[in-house]
C-alpha cells in the first residue's frame, strides 16, 4: 500500500458505492468545526471512481443524440479512471462542502476492493457509527469477496456466532427491514432471537412485529410451531408402526372412543413420546396434532349402545373443546413469557420499591381470599428444596435464607409468591375443561394484579394478552352469541 498526502478538489471526490454506512447523519456541528479550524484529519481515497447514476444518464442522453463507440464504452463502463473514491472521510467531505471548502487534505492509497470494504467497515465500527442493519450488509460484502467468517470475526472483533447472525439478517426482506429500522428502535437481542426461526418466509413475517410489544409473543408462538413441525414426522412414524388410524375430531366427540394415553406434546417430544406404546393388541386411533402440537391416542369404547348424538351436538362439543384448548394453550404460552421476563429482571434502586409493591398485591389476596404460592420454586430459590423445608429447623433455615437472599432474586421471590403457572387461566371459572359450555369472560383479579405489577416493572403486554385479560377477545364471543340466542328462544 502506497500513500502520499495531497490537497484535492472536493468536486473530484466520490462517495464509495459500498460504504456500509448509508446515512451520514447531522453534519451541522462538524461543518461549524471545519469552518472554524479546517479539516484536522486527512481523508483516505483511492484513484478512480465507480460510475454514478448521473454519469450514466448523461452519457446515455449524449449517445442517443450522437451515437459513438467512445460514448458506448462510457455507458458500459463500471469504473472511471478520473477522480477519487473516498474510503475514510465521507462525513468530513459532506461537512466540508457545507463549510464552503473547495479542497481537502487526502492520502491516496492503493487498495483491493476487499481491503476497501474492510477498512470502511472497521473504521465505522470503531466509532460505533453503524446500525445492526449496516453491519450485516458489510459482513455480507466481505463474505462475497471470499473472506471467511473466521477472518471477518478476527478483523472486526466480533465472535463468529455474532458474525453469522448478522449475515443471517441479509436473508430478510431488505426493503422492509430498512423501512422498519427507520421507523422503530430495534435491538440486537431481537435480531438474534429472530435468527432462531429457520424458515425465511416465517422470519420475514415476524419481521413485521420486530420492535413492537407483540414481537415476543409472535416469536414464542413461531418457535413452538417450529418444534412441532420438526417432531411431527417422528410421531407419525411411531403411529405408523402401531398401524394406528387417523380419525377426525368429530369422530372423537361421537362418544365411541376413549383415551389410552396421556397427552402427547410435540413441544416436549423426548418426554412425552414414551406415552406412545410400542405394540397394542387393540386397534388404535389418533387425531392429527393441532398447531400447538398436542394429540392423544384412542381405542374404541366398549359400552352399551347409547343414543346417537346429533351432528349439531357433535359440532357444538367440538367447538367447545377447541375454545378451551385455545384458552389453555395461550395460558401456557403467555406464562412462559411472564416467567422469562421476571427471571431476566435486574433489581435496581429505581425498581426495588415497585418490586416490593407486588408483595402488597399478593398479601391482600392471601389475607382476604385463598391463594397458594409456588413453594417448590421458592424453596429452590432459598436452596431448601431438599429436606430443609420439612426439617424441624425449617423456620430458622428460612430466616437464614431470607437474610442471605441475593438482591436480583427479590423479584423472583415476589413472582413465585403469586403462584403463576401455565394453568393460571385468564378467566375465573369453575368449568375447567369440562366441555359443557364455552369459555365465558369473568375477570381474574389475581392475574390482573400480577399484570399490573409486571407492567410497572416494564413488561410489555402483547395485544392478545390484553384482549384475553379484558374480555374483548373473540374466543368469548361464542358464549355471548349462544346466550343471546337462548334468551331469544325462551322469550
Amino acid at each position: 500500500m502506497t500513500t502520499n498526502l495531497v490537497y484535492l478538489p472536493i468536486d473530484c471526490l466520490y462517495p464509495h458505492p459500498d460504504n456500509p454506512r448509508k446515512e451520514l447523519g447531522d453534519l451541522t456541528e462538524l461543518a461549524d468545526s471545519i469552518k472554524a479550524k479546517g479539516v484536522l484529519q486527512n481523508l483516505t481515497v483511492v484513484k478512480g471512481h465507480a460510475q454514478t447514476q448521473e454519469e450514466w444518464l448523461k452519457y446515455t442522453a449524449l449517445y442517443n443524440e450522437n451515437p459513438s463507440e467512445e460514448l458506448r464504452e462510457k455507458i458500459n463502463a463500471k469504473w472511471y479512471e478520473d477522480g477519487y473514491t473516498i474510503i475514510i472521510g465521507h462525513r468530513r467531505t459532506g461537512a466540508s462542502k457545507i463549510a464552503g471548502l473547495t479542497v481537502v487534505p487526502c492520502v491516496i492509497v492503493d487498495m483491493t476492493p476487499e481491503e476497501q470494504v474492510t477498512t470502511m467497515l472497521l473504521e465505522n465500527m470503531q466509532r460505533s457509527d453503524l446500525t445492526v442493519y449496516e453491519q450485516a450488509q458489510g459482513f455480507q460484502m466481505l463474505l462475497n469477496f471470499g473472506t471467511s467468517i473466521e477472518e471477518i470475526a478476527s478483523k472486526s472483533g466480533f465472535s463468529t456466532t455474532t458474525v453469522r447472525r448478522r449475515i443471517k439478517m441479509c436473508e430478510l426482506d431488505q426493503n422492509r427491514l430498512k423501512t422498519i429500522s427507520a421507523e422503530r428502535q430495534l435491538s440486537l437481542t431481537d435480531f438474534d432471537e429472530l435468527a432462531k426461526i429457520e424458515d425465511i418466509k416465517q422470519r420475514n413475517k415476524l419481521l413485521e412485529k420486530l420492535g413492537t410489544s407483540d414481537f415476543n409473543y409472535a416469536l414464542k408462538e413461531a418457535l413452538q410451531k417450529q418444534i412441532v413441525n420438526k417432531n411431527l414426522p417422528k410421531a407419525l412414524e411411531l403411529l405408523k408402526k402401531l398401524k394406528a388410524k387417523e380419525i377426525k375430531d368429530n369422530e372423537i366427540w361421537s362418544g365411541h372412543y376413549e383415551e389410552v394415553t396421556k397427552v402427547i406434546d410435540l413441544t416436549k417430544w423426548e418426554k412425552t413420546k414414551e406415552y406412545i406404546p410400542e405394540t397394542s393388541s387393540e386397534k388404535l386411533y389418533y387425531t392429527k396434532p393441532g398447531i400447538y402440537g398436542t394429540f392423544r391416542i384412542y381405542k374404541k369404547k366398549h359400552i352399551e349402545k347409547a343414543p346417537k348424538k346429533t351432528e349439531q351436538q357433535i359440532q357444538r362439543e367440538k367447538r367447545i373443546k377447541e375454545a378451551w384448548d385455545f384458552v389453555l394453550e395461550q395460558s401456557a404460552l403467555l406464562y412462559e413469557m411472564r416467567k422469562e421476563f421476571i427471571e431476566a429482571l435486574k433489581v435496581t434502586a429505581k425498581n426495588e420499591k415497585t418490586i416490593l409493591q407486588g408483595l402488597l398485591y399478593r398479601t391482600a389476596f392471601s389475607a382476604i381470599g385463598y391463594m397458594y404460592c409456588d413453594k417448590t420454586s421458592i424453596a429452590k430459590l432459598f436452596n431448601l428444596e431438599d429436606a430443609g423445608v420439612y426439617s424441624r429447623d425449617r423456620n430458622i433455615n428460612i430466616y437464614r435464607a431470607l437474610d442471605s437472599l441475593a438482591n436480583d432474586d427479590l423479584a423472583k421471590f415476589v413472582y413465585y409468591s403469586f403462584d403463576d403457572s401455565k394453568d393460571y387461566l385468564f378467566i375465573e371459572t369453575t368449568d375447567y375443561r369440562h366441555n359443557s359450555t364455552f369459555p365465558s369472560y369473568e375477570p381474574n383479579g389475581k392475574l390482573l394484579a400480577l399484570y399490573k405489577w409486571l407492567e410497572l416493572l416494564g413488561y410489555e403486554t402483547s395485544g392478545i394478552e390484553k384482549s384475553l385479560l379484558d374480555g374483548t377477545h373473540q374466543i368469548y364471543q361464542t358464549w355471548k352469541d349462544e346466550s343471546a340466542a337462548l334468551s331469544e328462544a325462551l322469550s
